[in-house]
């Protein structure tokens, strides 16, 4: 997966380099400007102060008439990079003293602002102006000062905002490449084992992690993992219907391959042996299509898709579907007992279908001459179907493994039942969100389904 990652990658460090570049520079650019305003105005008005002191001291000098002239006054203040200009009120030039800036303000002194500042060659310049009325007329003093330090400022400024570009800029990177990784590896899981379930052995394998850390790619983890439970299942019920049809077969086949060889050596010969073996063959032809019909039952309630539940009048179905329960007992004789009085929550076709097998059942294992009874009732937050047949209590050993496919209770495979009626009827209740109970006292045997009452709830 080192193409799709390095996509991905390129894409996010695209996206997060041009994020990255247009906010360093507005983010830059705007530091740069507001901490040169405020350094240059912090000059400006230090200049300003300056030129208002200076300003007061001519005037206090003149008029004690200490008998100094303005030239030596403007010395003292012209000391270092501060330059003073004297000019008249027109703006014509008087007198200066100090370092002469190499230019002067786009205004010119007279026109333009009493202060502010002005570049050239890189170095800033800050000025300010005051009114001076000595020697009965009224002088503008201009004072200017070269900032060399603030140019220095902001070049290191400038190399700061450099130096923290560049790191914040390895940072994303590093970001952005342990976040494709965080990213990219449980998919890399993913696609894996998306390829072993596609592959032509079938064979899943592990499931991807659930620990990635990322919410988003967790879920999409647990839909995998739960696709591969279902995968499993799916599977599992294909080979346990295969291992079922060659388990139920192989008596039915061997019985038919058997009466088929007698027909072909004595059949010609011995016209009951014929009719015999005939009707051997239909009966058996028969019983595997019954047996077939049950396996596919067996495999479609197997399926744990969700089941819609409905109220199910119980007494009104077993009246409706007792002449084909009494077709399903015909060695015995069926009896209704109808007292539920209470609807349960289930399904009628399946609830016929569970009652159908235990009376088929109770037929099959009841002593000769015996009556099977089919009772209902309810009670608390149950209603109870229970089919009960005359017969010897269930072993020990039996109980365990009642609903469990092929078991036949100790009888031979002659009876006709091969073992799947109770496992298709445990399968059904337990959809139905059903239980059992089993009893088999007093010269009884009881199968008793039990379902929620309508309204009713499992404490």
């Amino acid at each position: 997966m080192k193409a799709p990652r390095l996509g991905i990658a390129a894409a996010l460090l695209l996206a997060l380099g041009l994020l990255l570049l247009v906010s360093a520079s507005v983010g830059g650019v705007f530091v740069d400007r507001m901490v040169a305003r405020t350094l240059t105005r912090q000059a400006i008005a230090e200049v300003q102060g300056r030129a208002v002191a200076v300003a007061r001291d001519l005037i206090a000098e003149q008029r004690a008439s200490t008998g100094r002239s303005l030239s030596e006054d403007l010395a003292d203040i012209a000391t270092g990079t501060t330059y003073a200009l004297l000019t008249d009120a027109r703006g014509r030039f008087e007198l200066s003293k100090g370092p002469a800036p190499p230019t002067m303000p786009a205004g010119g002194w007279a026109a333009g602002p009493p202060q502010g500042w002005f570049s050239y060659g890189g170095v800033p310049y800050v000025y300010a102006s005051q009114d001076v009325p000595v020697e009965g007329a009224v002088w503008r003093l201009i004072v200017v000062r070269r900032e060399a330090g603030l140019s220095r400022v902001m070049l290191v400024l400038g190399r700061i905002l450099l130096l923290g570009g560049a790191l914040l800029a390895l940072m994303l990177l590093v970001g952005v490449l342990t976040a494709v990784r965080a990213i990219t590896r449980p998919l890399d899981a993913l696609r894996a084992f998306a390829e072993r379930v596609a592959g032509a052995s079938g064979e899943a394998g592990p499931a991807p992690p659930a620990d990635s850390g990322l919410s988003e790619v967790d879920a999409l983890a647990g839909a995998f993992r739960e696709m591969l439970a279902r995968l499993e299942a799916g599977r599992e019920r294909e080979r346990q219907f295969a291992s079922d049809v060659a388990h139920a077969l192989r008596t039915p086949l061997q019985v038919i391959s058997g009466y088929l060889t007698t027909l072909a050596r004595r059949g010609q010969e011995d016209e009951a042996l014929r009719r015999q073996a005939l009707a051997t063959l239909r009966r058996e032809v028969a019983g595997m299509g019954a047996l077939i019909q049950r396996l596919l039952t067996l495999s479609q309630v197997s399926i744990d898709a969700p089941l819609a539940l409905a109220p199910v009048d119980v007494d009104a179905l077993l009246q409706e579907t007792l002449p084909a329960l009494r077709d399903s007992c015909p060695e015995h004789e069926l009896v209704l007992r109808a007292g539920a009085a209470a609807r349960a929550c289930g399904d009628a076709a399946l609830l016929a279908e569970v009652v159908r097998i235990l009376v088929e059942n109770a037929d099959a294992y009841a002593t000769s001459g015996g009556t099977v009874r089919v009772e209902t009732a309810s009670g608390g937050d149950w209603v109870e179907v229970a089919v009960t047949n005359p017969g010897p209590p269930l072993s020990a050993e039996v109980v365990p493994h009642l609903f469990e496919r092929f078991q036949r209770g100790g009888r031979p495979a002659a009876s006709g039942h091969v073992g799947l009626g109770l496992a298709i009827a445990d399968r059904l209740v337990r959809r139905m969100g059903g239980a059992w109970r089993i009893d088999s006292a007093g010269g009884e045997v009881t199968f008793a389904l039990r379902l929620l009452r309508e309204g009713g709830g499992v404490e």
